[in-house]
């Protein structure tokens, strides 16, 4: 994980959506031969599960270097994120949600 950055937004909402910045054409240069997985097959499962969960997320690749780098970073934002989304916040009253449910 060492040359990659990304931040991700996620919105528990019941509305499934997934939207990704584009990633430099270069850096599928860098994937060694024997690398059995694509940045095509994270995209086929986080789509996957941003739609079986019905959330919102945003995935923003701000700095890369290898394919196997980008996908740690995407995937340890993904817990962080999912986390905090997920925390009751004591200072709220009722669902966190502006409709009134999720």
């Amino acid at each position: 994980m060492d040359e990659a950055l990304t931040q991700i937004s996620v919105d528990i909402s019941g509305r499934p959506s997934l939207n990704f910045t584009e990633i430099s054409p270069t850096v599928t240069r860098l994937i060694p031969q024997d690398v059995k997985y694509t940045f095509e097959d994270a995209k086929h499962f986080l789509q996957s599960f941003v739609n079986n969960c019905g959330m919102n997320m945003h995935i923003s690749i701000k700095s890369s270097s290898d394919l196997h780098h980008i996908l740690e970073a995407i995937f340890k934002a993904l817990g962080i994120a999912l986390d905090k989304a997920t925390q009751i916040d004591l200072r709220r009253q009722g669902v966190p949600s502006t409709k009134g449910k999720i």
